[in-house]
C-alpha cells in the first residue's frame, strides 16, 4: 500500500503468494483485449436494434471499417499500457465485417420470435468455438491466442449458422426512407449503445490502467461470477422482452402490467440468489475457480449484491427500447458510464475492493434512472416499483437467514471442506424454499408471485403431456 492506493506490482506481489489465480494475468490481457465489447463497438451501434435493422433489411447494407480500428491499436497501447494487446485487437478487428454479414439474419429471427433456432445456433457456435478448437488452442501452448481463435471461429460459424437459417435479399442498395428513419430513431440508439459499451467496459480499463493486468483478471473473475445469472435471465428476457412490447407499445396500461410482472419475476430469483451468493461467496470461488483465485472473493461479494440491478435495468432498457424513447434513454447510459469511470477511478486508490463499490453504486443509478423513464412513458409509479420488491425481499430474508446460520455452522463448528460447505448450506436452501412453494405461497409469494409459479409449472408440464401422448400413440 502506498498512499493507500495498490500499485500493480502489490497485485502480482499478492499473486504470487496464493491470492491471484495464476492465469490472472492472461486472464487480463483476455478482458483487456474486450472480445464482446469490441463486437458491441466496432460491428456497429446500429447492430442492436432490431426496428432499424429490420427496416432497413432488405435493401440497405451494412460495412464496418477493421482498418479505423486497426489504426486505433496504438490508442490502446498508450492508454492500457498493454502492447500485448495490440496485435490480438487488430485481429479481432477483422473479425468484425465476418460478424456484420449475420445481424439481418438475426434481427429478421429476433423479430419473428425464433429464439430457439437463434440459441441452437449460439449453443453450437459456442461449443465448437471455446469447447473444440479454444481448448485444443490451449492444450497446444496458444496462450491468449487460443481464446482469439475460439472467439474467430464462434463468430465465422454463427453467421454461417444465422444466413442459413434465415434467407433474405443481398441485394446492395440504398432505400432511402429506410436510411431516413435510421438516421431518426437510429442516432439515438448509436448513442445509447456507446454510453453502455463505455459503462460495461469503462471499469475494465480504469482497473488495467492503474492496477495492472493481474488485477485485472482478478476483477473479472469476480465480475463474471456476479454477472452470469443475470446475463442467463436478464439476456433471455431482454430479447424476448423487447419484441413482444414492441407489438403492444400502443396499449401502455398492458406494457406497464407486463413490466410489473417481469420485475416481479426478476426480483423473486435474484434477491434469494443474492442472499446465497453472499454467504457462500468464499466456497462459490473456491469451487469454480480453485484455490489459487482467493484473492476473487471480496470483489465478487461486493459484486454480489448488485446482482438485481444488473438484471432489473435490462427489463426496464427492453420497455424503452420497444416505445422508442431512445434520446432519453441515450442520457442516461452516458450518466451511468459517468458513474462507472469515475467512481471507478476513485475507488480504484482502495484497490478492487473500491472498484468493486463504485461499480455498485453506478448499477444503482442506473436501475433508478431507467425505472424513472419507464415512469415516464407508462403508468407505473415509485409505490407499485417497492411493492413489487416486497415479497421476493422476504423471501430472501426467509432463504438467507438459515443459509447464513447453516454455513457458519458447517465452517467454524464442523470444519466442512469448502464443498461441503456448499452442499450442506444449498440443501439447506432448497429445503425452506420447498416449503414456501409447498405450504406459504400465498403469503412469501403474493399474488405476482402465486400467478408465474402457476405459470412456469404449467410450462413445464407441456413437454411430460407431449410425451405422455406419443408414449399412448405408439402403444
Amino acid at each position: 500500500m502506498v498512499g493507500g492506493r495498490i500499485r500493480p506490482a502489490r497485485i502480482d506481489d499478492r499473486r504470487q503468494r496464493g491470492g491471484a489465480g495464476p492465469g490472472s494475468e492472461s486472464r487480463g490481457v483476455r478482458t483487456g483485449l474486450g472480445s464482446n465489447a469490441g463486437h458491441q463497438l466496432f460491428a456497429g451501434p446500429f447492430g442492436g436494434s432490431n426496428r432499424t435493422r429490420d427496416r432497413a433489411a432488405s435493401q440497405t447494407a451494412r460495412r464496418t471499417h477493421p482498418d479505423r480500428v486497426h489504426a486505433l491499436t496504438g490508442c490502446v497501447r498508450a492508454l492500457l499500457k498493454a502492447p500485448s494487446l495490440v496485435p490480438v485487437l487488430r485481429v479481432l478487428a477483422c473479425l468484425q465485417p465476418i460478424a456484420g454479414l449475420g445481424v439481418i439474419a438475426d434481427s429478421l429471427l429476433r423479430r419473428e420470435l425464433r429464439f430457439r433456432t437463434i440459441a441452437n445456433v449460439r449453443i453450437v457456435s459456442y461449443g465448437v468455438g471455446y469447447g473444440g478448437v479454444g481448448i485444443v488452442a490451449a492444450l497446444a501452448g496458444a496462450r491468449e491466442w487460443a481464446l482469439v481463435a475460439a472467439n474467430a471461429t464462434q463468430a465465422i460459424l454463427t453467421t454461417a449458422l444465422l444466413l442459413r437459417a434465415r434467407w433474405h435479399s443481398k441485394r446492395l442498395g440504398v432505400d432511402w426512407p429506410a436510411a431516413r428513419e435510421l438516421l431518426s430513431f437510429g442516432g439515438g440508439f448509436v448513442l445509447a449503445r456507446i454510453g453502455n459499451y463505455a459503462a460495461g467496459d469503462g471499469d475494465n480499463m480504469v482497473v488495467a490502467k492503474w492496477l495492472g493486468l493481474s488485477a485485472l483478471g482478478l476483477y473479472d473473475r469476480a465480475y463474471q461470477l456476479m454477472v452470469a445469472p443475470a446475463m442467463l435471465l436478464g439476456q433471455v428476457m431482454d430479447e424476448i422482452l423487447f419484441a413482444s412490447l414492441a407489438r403492444i407499445q400502443e396499449d401502455r396500461s398492458l406494457v406497464a402490467a407486463a413490466y410489473r410482472q417481469c420485475i416481479v419475476g426478476v426480483a423473486f430469483v435474484m434477491l434469494p440468489l443474492t442472499a446465497v451468493a453472499w454467504t457462500l461467496a468464499p466456497e462459490i470461488v473456491y469451487v469454480v475457480l480453485g484455490p489459487a483465485w482467493s484473492g476473487v472473493t471480496t470483489p465478487f461479494r461486493i459484486l454480489a449484491l448488485g446482482t438485481l440491478f444488473r438484471t432489473s435495468y435490462k427489463i426496464s432498457d427492453s420497455l424503452t427500447r420497444a416505445l422508442g424513447a431512445m434520446y432519453r434513454r441515450a442520457w442516461r447510459q452516458w450518466a451511468y458510464a459517468a458513474f462507472v469511470i469515475g467512481g471507478a477511478i476513485i475507488g480504484q486508490h482502495w484497490g478492487l475492493e473500491g472498484v468493486a463499490w463504485a461499480v455498485l453504486l453506478a448499477l444503482a443509478v442506473n436501475v433508478l434512472l431507467q425505472a424513472h423513464l419507464v415512469m415516464k412513458l407508462v403508468p407505473f409509479t415509485w409505490s407499485s416499483l417497492l411493492a413489487a420488491h416486497g415479497p421476493a425481499l422476504l423471501t430472501a430474508i426467509f432463504l438467507g437467514v438459515p443459509a447464513f446460520a447453516t454455513a457458519r455452522l458447517l465452517r467454524a463448528v464442523l470444519h466442512l471442506s469448502p464443498l461441503g460447505v456448499l452442499g450442506g448450506t444449498l440443501a439447506v436452501v432448497f429445503t425452506f424454499l420447498a416449503a414456501v412453494l409447498a405450504f406459504w405461497r400465498r403469503p412469501f409469494l403474493g399474488q405476482d408471485g402465486t400467478w408465474l409459479v402457476g405459470q412456469i409449472m404449467e410450462f413445464s408440464r407441456k413437454p411430460l403431456r407431449r410425451m405422455q401422448t406419443s408414449a399412448n400413440g405408439v402403444q
